[in-house]
């Protein structure tokens, strides 16, 4: 496989766009990702699906439904291929200049894998109330993997993010709020999907190198994927600004990061966990050194070595109940 390095000259976000990312909260971007990176990402993901011994790989539809849909949560931070695209692909310095950002640290990744047929829709949610960390200057680039229309693509409900509203988290799974968030301190997500004439949805027709950046308080969803014959895989990571706080929710209603950071309340999150990737000056990019060398592998798919150590961080920390909770959304 080869392997796409990063441009000395990368994509520059046209303004309307950035304009429309900060009126409506969402704006899909044509045609920033090059065929390089997104073969890449294809190559990857088909390897992550075929291992059989892959733990992490979480499956979503239920036993007797058609279809599957599946996820894995942190990928860059256990495959070299992964974090290779973090670290050297155009999404810090996309994600940055959606935000209107002076620097961009990384937060995490989602794998998400709709085949055809399959009639799970992802239920309407907001991500923010899901992660310790509070800000306006955080989002997320979701990225297809295959060409995606209109009728499977992302569903937003356009100026979400201006509500001034964050709504309370809850299990994907039966629908049930977090513990801790059962006295009623943060509403429940409204009925949209029952009373979409209410809203003005946006969804898109995509190709291969168009992403969509969203500001992570939207309100969104996902269809089913009806197609017999396409399948909808695609990468999402997400990023953060210089105004991103680490806010660890009370009591039970734990967020990600589902592991320990040397990181203080209302504090900034840049640390090893969460590293600056933009721009490569920035004094933080030598204060908590990245690398995007890969290596000298067949596969670009062996675990790092500190993934183990995380793991184990994890377990102690939370059940492999609670991490599935919190990681499917």
């Amino acid at each position: 496989m080869t392997i796409p390095q990063g441009s000395a000259d990368p994509p520059v976000v046209p303004p309307d766009a950035i304009a429309e990312y900060q009126r409506d909260g969402v704006a899909c971007l044509r045609q920033l990702f090059s065929t390089e990176w997104i073969e890449h990402l294809q190559t990857a993901v088909d390897e992550v699906l075929r291992d059989e011994r892959n733990e992490d790989l979480e499956v979503y539809t239920p036993k007797g439904e058609a279809g599957r849909f599946c996820g894995e949560m942190d990928c860059s931070r256990k495959y070299p291929a992964f974090q290779h695209f973090v670290l050297a692909s155009p999404a810090a310095f996309i994600a940055a200049q959606v935000m209107r950002a002076d620097r961009c640290n990384f937060f995490y990744d989602f794998l998400f894998v709709k085949e055809p047929n399959t009639a799970q829709r992802t239920v309407w949610h907001q991500d923010l109330p899901y992660w310790a960390v509070h800000g306006d200057q955080i989002c997320s680039i979701w990225l297809p993997l295959d060409p995606v229309p209109q009728s499977t693509c992302l569903e937003f409900v356009r100026g979400s993010h201006k509500w001034g509203k964050a709504f309370a988290p809850f299990r994907f799974a039966d629908g049930q709020v977090y513990p801790g968030m059962e006295n009623g301190l943060l509403p429940r997500v409204p009925d949209i999907e029952n009373n979409r004439g209410d809203y003005d949805i946006l969804s898109y027709d995509m190709q291969l190198g168009d992403c969509l950046v969203f500001n992570a308080k939207m309100l969104h969803s996902a269809p089913p994927n009806a197609s017999h014959t396409l399948r909808r895989r695609a990468f999402s990571t997400r990023w953060m600004g210089e105004d991103a706080r680490f806010d660890l929710p009370a009591g039970e209603a734990r967020g990600y990061p589902n592991f320990d950071v040397a990181l203080c309340q209302g504090g900034e999150m840049t640390c090893k966990a969460f590293p600056v990737v933009w721009p490569p000056s920035h004094p933080d990019v030598t204060k908590y050194p990245v690398s995007s060398s890969l290596p000298k592998t067949a596969s670009l798919l062996q675990p790092f070595d500190g993934y183990l150590e995380l793991r184990k961080r994890q377990a102690l920390k939370y059940s492999q109940k609670e991490q599935k909770e919190m990681g499917m959304h």
